[in-house]
């Protein structure tokens, strides 16, 4: 459990930097070599049955002292607290104790939530 939460946060963290490099969302830029940008151009449009047959959902979150922040190496915020008690629920639910759904937080502008 503690790898895949580990696992979880390092990407988190590598999405966060790439942000701050790139300037905005990768869905406009010309190199999509990386397999971080590739990752994220991927879209899909699925229920919740099949983002829990993925086990990975990503939330898209404003990066702010009040939704979602990064203080030291640890994640904090309303709806990072929010979205990983949902998180936990899920995982309840799941008949395969071993596949765990992991919770992939973006942070993007305010104006980019609601696509």
């Amino acid at each position: 459990m503690k790898s895949i939460l580990k696992l979880g946060s390092y990407t988190a963290v590598i999405v966060l930097i790439f942000f701050s490099l790139q300037g905005d969302v990768p869905g406009g830029q010309e190199n999509l070599s990386s397999s971080m940008a590739t990752h994220l151009k991927e879209q899909y449009f699925d229920d919740l049955d099949g983002l829990l047959d993925r086990h990975y959902i990503r939330v898209l979150t404003t990066f702010n002292k009040t939704n979602f922040y990064i203080s030291g190496s640890k994640f904090y915020g309303f709806e990072y607290s929010l979205m990983k008690d949902y998180e936990k629920f899920l995982n309840k639910k799941l008949t395969r104790k071993d596949l765990k759904v992991v919770l992939e937080f973006i942070p993007v502008e305010r104006d980019r939530i609601i696509p």
